[in-house]
């Protein structure tokens, strides 16, 4: 089998006509008759705008109860990091005047506390008992009562899997002393960890459940910053004998579900090349 030729194909913003976030179609400017042809993604360039918080995913909810009543917070869908729940955990607890505040060190001073374990692969709950008396350096700006218990965390379905907590009450009755707990399962702080691109060109269902499959990838950069998909060895595929009038692309995750790209700079490079399979 004797290679014939190789074209490049580049897909990019200026030149796709679709308006999902995770598609992108190249109108070709004239039909393409494929005949004994092959496809490889030879690089990429994209954001990780994946959102891992979501109305969708139906994971943006939480509680926690303060001297006996329930407080919801509603996360905003985004990207977050478990330091950014803390902040917006703490963001509704002072709107609640749910905080006293250290006259010393000039800060509001919150009694649910989550925090990255790195060494146990974890997340830790902290929940400080609520002073039952005023401390001489503290003031207590909303008039809170001190009660002297913990606050507990209300942990939801599917908020559950971000921080590795089964549903319920942390604690599971109100405490007096210090309560500590490290995440039971392990958490899952994306619903997304694997990026599956796609194209109409290929379809390949022996070897994958997803037979249009033609390069898989997880993002491994902070939300915001550049993703560079860069093959070191380009795998070609067979392009099914047909005429094609576009080129289509589709983001899914690892299940094979539509996924949100915010980001719509993307910029992919195909290699197409033609093989001679007669025998020689």
């Amino acid at each position: 089998m004797s290679l014939q030729s190789v074209q490049p194909i580049q897909l990019t913003r200026s030149n796709n006509s679709s308006t999902k976030s995770n598609e992108m179609i190249f109108q070709l400017p004239y039909p393409f008759d494929s005949r004994n042809n092959e496809i490889a993604l030879n690089n990429g360039y994209l954001f990780n705008s994946v959102r891992n918080i979501t109305s969708v995913y139906a994971n943006n909810i939480f509680a926690y109860i303060w001297n006996g009543v329930s407080f919801p917070v509603v996360l905003a869908d985004g990207s977050y990091s478990i330091a950014d729940i803390q902040g917006a955990l703490q963001t509704i607890m002072f709107n609640n005047g749910h905080y006293l505040y250290d006259n010393n060190s000039q800060k509001a001073v919150y009694y649910i506390s989550l925090q990255v374990n790195p060494i146990y692969y974890s997340i830790t709950l902290t929940c400080t008992p609520i002073p039952s008396v005023l401390p001489s350096t503290y003031s207590n700006p909303a008039s809170v009562t001190l009660s002297g218990n913990c606050p507990l965390l209300t942990v939801t379905s599917n908020f559950n899997k971000i921080i590795g907590f089964a549903v319920g009450n942390f604690p599971s009755v109100t405490q007096t002393t210090i309560y500590q707990i490290n995440s039971t399962l392990v958490p899952q702080t994306s619903p997304i960890y694997q990026i599956n691109m796609v194209i109409n060109l290929v379809n390949n269902p022996k070897f994958s459940r997803i037979p249009s499959l033609i390069y898989s990838f997880s993002f491994n950069v902070p939300s915001g910053s550049q993703m560079v998909l860069d093959p070191k060895n380009l795998i070609f595929y067979r392009v099914v004998d047909s005429q094609y009038n576009y080129i289509s692309v589709v983001f899914l995750d690892q299940n094979g579900n539509d996924i949100t790209l915010l980001d719509p700079d993307i910029s992919l490079n195909f290699l197409i090349r033609s093989i001679n399979s007669n025998k020689t």
